[in-house]
Parts: structure tokens; C-alpha cells; sequence
């Protein structure tokens, strides 16, 4: 097969108007340069194109490549974009702003997220003493509107750096997320946090199934448009680590 033409790439990418969020890309990087090559069989490259088709994050690897571009593909791929969301789209042709023909341009995700996040106490549950630290639980805890929940969680491992940011969330019903006040959350040594805060002030009034959400990251910036969003939208955020506590809120025995 004969190497992949810029007007072939053009076609492809008219095919689906790219993602506004790029996700995790689905191909092999070696993959692509066999595909831009040539050098796949027909149900191969078949496959390799489909994928292309609906991954942003895979268009973006194509263009890390640094395979050439023409000036449709650059038009097109800017006119692909909504109006109203063209800054904030994950990829973009350089050749817009610079001379024809250079190199995809591609901005690339923030930081990556902190180390891995664990709950090491709850109290507060009416399963559990005040005083009684309890391990990370493995299913929902109860809580009633008199009860105030004590949730700390603590880094798997050492930090090798500064301890992350954190904001809680809470989330009722699988409703958006709640950002609970910022005063509510206390850091400690080696990158510890507690949360410390009313039922009655987290959850509402009962009965609700609620979950509480600990967002972690590098810096504030990732943390600061979480509140609003749904759970599944959140939970995708670049550079936020996730800490989540499942919660059957209750009437009062």
C-alpha cells in the first residue's frame, strides 16, 4: 500500500468533527506510522481509521508524529471546532497562526495527577463510636442529620514533594457536585487531609444516597470548576486525583 496523502488524512478527519475533550488515545504510536506508511492490510487500516474517526486523542497522537500537514487539513480542522469553544478545543494547526505546512500543533494535557489517595479514618457513622476511628469501609456508611463526619485520607506512599490541594465535594442522589466549604478541610503531615463537617450541613435533609469526593491536585487550578459538574464529568478532570466516600443518609433512628 502506498503512503497515506494529506488529502487522504483531510478526508478522514472531515468524516467527525473532533472532540472538544480528547480522552486517553486508543492506538499504538507504531500503529499510526505503519497506517501513515502504508504498511497495514486492508481490515487493519480499516480499524486504524475508524479509531481516528472518533478519537481527538488519537488525531492528537497522529499530529505528535510530526507528519506534514497541508492548508486544507489545517482549515478544516479549525473549522471542525464550535464557535463557541474554538480556545478550548485540544488540538489545533499551528499552520494557523504560523507559515503552511509545519507540524500539527497539539497542547497537551496539565499536570499529571497526585500519587494515589486512600481514606485511612471515618468517624461519625451511627455504626461507630464518636471516638472510634474506623478503616476505609467497604460499603456505604450511615450517617443521620445529628451525626458530623470526620473522613481523613492519606497519600498510599511517601510524597516525594509538596502535598497536593484538595476540595471536597458532595454529591446527592447522583446529583452535580457540591463544593463543600474550603474551611471544612484541614491538611496535615505528609500530605494528610481531614475533612470535618455536619451531616445535616453536607447532605440536606434525609433520605438521600450521597457520596463525598475529595479532588486532589499539583495545584488549585484543576480543582477550581469542579463544583457543578456531574460525577462522570468531574471524575475526568487532567491532574485531579479522587478520594470517594459512599454515603446512606438516613432519618434519625
Amino acid at each position: 500500500m502506498s503512503e497515506r496523502s494529506d488529502e487522504a488524512i483531510d478526508a478522514l478527519l472531515r468524516a467527525e468533527a473532533p472532540a472538544v475533550s480528547p480522552g486517553e488515545p486508543e492506538l499504538d504510536p507504531g500503529d499510526l506510522h505503519a497506517w501513515r506508511a502504508g504498511r497495514l492490510d486492508p481490515e487493519a487500516a480499516a480499524e486504524v481509521e475508524r479509531v481516528l474517526a472518533r478519537s481527538a486523542a488519537d488525531r492528537a497522537t497522529l499530529g505528535d508524529l510530526s507528519a506534514p500537514v497541508s492548508d486544507a487539513l489545517l482549515d478544516r480542522m479549525a473549522s471542525a471546532a464550535p464557535s463557541g469553544r474554538r480556545r478550548a478545543a485540544a488540538w489545533v494547526g499551528a499552520g494557523l497562526a504560523l507559515a503552511a505546512g509545519i507540524a500539527l500543533a497539539v497542547l497537551r494535557a496539565g499536570p499529571p495527577p497526585p500519587p494515589a489517595y486512600t481514606i485511612g479514618a471515618v468517624r461519625g457513622g451511627v455504626q461507630a463510636s464518636r471516638a472510634e476511628a474506623q478503616p476505609a469501609p467497604a460499603g456505604p456508611v450511615v450517617f443521620v442529620p445529628a451525626g458530623t463526619l470526620r473522613l481523613t485520607v492519606r497519600p498510599e506512599a511517601a510524597l516525594d514533594g509538596p502535598a497536593p490541594a484538595a476540595r471536597a465535594f458532595v454529591s446527592r442522589d447522583g446529583g452535580p457536585l457540591t463544593a463543600v466549604p474550603d474551611a471544612r478541610l484541614t491538611p496535615g503531615d505528609g500530605g494528610v487531609w481531614t475533612l470535618v463537617a455536619p451531616a445535616r450541613a453536607l447532605f440536606g435533609a434525609p433520605p438521600a444516597r450521597c457520596a463525598v469526593y475529595l479532588a486532589l491536585a499539583e495545584g488549585p487550578a484543576p480543582l477550581a470548576d469542579l463544583a457543578g459538574q456531574s460525577p462522570a464529568d468531574a471524575l475526568g478532570a487532567d491532574g485531579v486525583r479522587w478520594v470517594r466516600l459512599d454515603v446512606h443518609y438516613r432519618r434519625a433512628p
